[in-house]
């Protein structure tokens, strides 16, 4: 059986929006998703290139906070590269 709250996953997504002109803009960027404690409800946050200037930057800020998260749900060490 799985375990809810110490799941958290890290996903690459491409969003697409219809304009008011019927043209489709795509957006990549990257969704960190988890399980709050003692809840069942997923939890989202999402990483793009707007914010974070690149979609390389987007993806470490994305795995950052995913480990961050980690580290909260299973009471363990955040051992981060200097």
């Amino acid at each position: 059986m799985r375990v809810l709250n110490s799941s958290v996953t890290v996903a690459k997504r491409t969003q697409r929006v219809k304009t008011s002109c019927n043209s489709i803009i795509e957006y990549t960027s990257f969704v960190v998703r988890w399980y709050e404690d003692g809840e069942k409800v997923e939890s989202t946050k999402w990483f793009g290139p707007h914010r974070y200037g690149s979609l390389e930057d987007a993806e470490i800020a994305a795995n950052m906070f995913a480990a961050k998260k980690r580290a909260i749900h299973t009471s363990g060490e955040l051992n981060l590269p200097r």
